[in-house]
């Protein structure tokens, strides 16, 4: 098999397994958006714990298995090279502001670290939108 097919099957896993990631972290979002008010009880707690950890892994796993193969000039494609220096920026930005939401709200024990949670959530959640549009754009150029 020659370097471009194992490439490309190593792509084509790669974005599987992000879909994947995306389809149980937005499930995971809206069971934490709908547990209002934010009372910090354990089930509240446990909950934004495993949405924060599906988080951190969609957002280790888009960045370190997608974008950078693109944005580090491993790809040859131009089309993919078009878009990913197109979309680059902009993901490392919505990247940034996951990782501040999990800075945030990781260990959280005290309910009163939660009184913004809604606030917070809602602003991740149109992160989230903005980084799955970009990163559908990404993908769609890889598999073309």
């Amino acid at each position: 098999m020659n370097q471009t097919a194992t490439s490309n099957r190593r792509s084509d896993q790669a974005i599987n397994e992000l879909l994947m990631e995306r389809q149980e972290l937005l499930a995971d979002f809206c069971i934490l958006a709908g547990l209002e008010p934010y009372t910090g009880n354990q089930p509240a707690l446990s909950k934004l714990r495993r949405f924060m950890q599906i988080l951190v892994d969609y957002i280790a796993l888009g960045h370190f298995e997608v974008y950078q193969y693109v944005a580090e000039g491993r790809e040859r494609r131009g089309h993919v090279l078009e878009v990913g220096n197109q979309v680059y920026p902009r993901l490392v930005e919505a990247t940034d502001e996951c990782v501040a939401f999990n800075d945030k709200y990781d260990g959280v024990d005290d309910p009163e670290d939660l009184m913004n949670l809604d606030e917070d959530l809602s602003r991740l959640g149109e992160t989230l939108a903005t980084r799955i549009e970009l990163e559908d754009k990404l993908i769609g150029a890889l598999r073309r």
